[in-house]
Parts: C-alpha cells; sequence; structure tokens
C-alpha cells in the first residue's frame, strides 16, 4: 500500500505540473492574442472616427454644392407647368390625328 500511495502522489504531482505548464503557456498566448486584438480595435476605432469625420464634412458641404429650397420649388413648379404643356400639346396632336382619321374613312 506505501508504493500505491506514493505512486498516486507521483502521478497527482506530475498532473498538476502539467496543468500549470499549459496554463502558463497558455497564458501568454492568450496576452499575446488580446495585445494584437487590442491594437486592431484601436485601429478600428481611429477608422470610425475618420469615416465620421469624412462623413460630417461631406454633411456639412452638400448644401452648399447645391441648390437653395427656393430655387429647388422654382425649378419643380417650372417643370410641372411644362409636363402640362406637353400633356396638353399631346392631347390636342390625339384629337387632331383622331378628327383626320374620321375624315379619311368617310
Amino acid at each position: 500500500m506505501g508504493m500505491e500511495l506514493i505512486g498516486l502522489v507521483a502521478s497527482v504531482a506530475t498532473i498538476f505540473s502539467g496543468l500549470g505548464w499549459l496554463l502558463d503557456k497558455n497564458h501568454k498566448k492568450l496576452e499575446v492574442m488580446l495585445r494584437y486584438n487590442g491594437q486592431n480595435l484601436n485601429n478600428l476605432v481611429t477608422k470610425v472616427e475618420k469615416i465620421e469625420t469624412s462623413f460630417n464634412d461631406l454633411r456639412a458641404e452638400i448644401p452648399a454644392k447645391f441648390v437653395t429650397k427656393a430655387e429647388l420649388l422654382t425649378h419643380m413648379r417650372n417643370e410641372e407647368k411644362w409636363q402640362s404643356e406637353t400633356h396638353d400639346q399631346l392631347i390636342q396632336i390625339r384629337e387632331e390625328i383622331s378628327a383626320l382619321r374620321q375624315w379619311t374613312h368617310r
């Protein structure tokens, strides 16, 4: 029984020693991995901030590059007027074609 107890203690000591070594090895890998991911996260944050700045600059520049609301409204009203006139002309042309067809079929 004495030898079995010594074998058991030696086995348990070996297991704990192996576990300690694995935990230490994995801890070092984990530190490296977290440091690498932390750098990537900082790079990502920097890029998002650049995108945000660019978007804010673009949002500030867009109104200056285009027309005012009054100019846009005037353009839209002129477009509506042109479309209405074109529609009236098409109706008139259709009526003239219908009249010509009726006259030629007599």
